[in-house]
């Protein structure tokens, strides 16, 4: 629909910027990683292999001034998706719906945000240094621990 000519949805900007076919083009033809080598994590194969290195770039940049903020916020986001792929969410009684579940890592008074991950699926434990007792924590529990396992000096937040 962005290249749409209605008047109603009509978005001039992105008409004038680039045609709809040179878009697919670019997109078809758009590679992150090497489809050959798909790395494992913990024995289990990467979900998001495809983008992994994208998303590890935005979190180094997300990083690049560190965590100035001494109130920090976790949530759950849902980015809008509505195409065919096993790791689409659905929840009920949203705003949105259908889409990939994101946890994020924000400032509390700003929002601005540290660290996102893309919910990949349920996995039954967190990582063995972080259980010491042998507990299996549950997923809010577990998502907090992989977060703050990327700050510097937690104790301090």
């Amino acid at each position: 629909m962005y290249w749409s000519e209605e008047e109603d949805i009509d978005i001039g900007i992105v008409r004038k910027c680039m045609s709809k076919n040179r878009y697919i083009e670019i997109k078809r033809n758009l590679h992150f990683s090497d489809n050959t080598n798909i790395p494992l994590i913990n024995g289990n194969k990467d979900r998001l292999f495809k983008i992994r290195p994208i998303l590890d770039e935005l979190n180094k940049a997300f990083m690049q001034f560190g965590v100035f903020s001494y109130n920090i916020c976790f949530d759950e986001q849902m980015v809008r998706y509505y195409g065919h792929h096993f790791l689409k969410q659905f929840i009920r009684g949203k705003p949105i719906r259908f889409g990939f579940k994101q946890w994020a890592m924000c400032c509390g008074v700003t929002g601005y945000c540290y660290n996102a991950d893309i919910y990949e699926g349920k996995s039954s434990r967190i990582s063995e240094e972080d259980n010491l007792e042998g507990d299996t924590y549950g997923l809010g529990v577990s998502v907090i621990l992989n977060k703050i396992a990327t700050i510097d000096k937690p104790e301090e937040h």
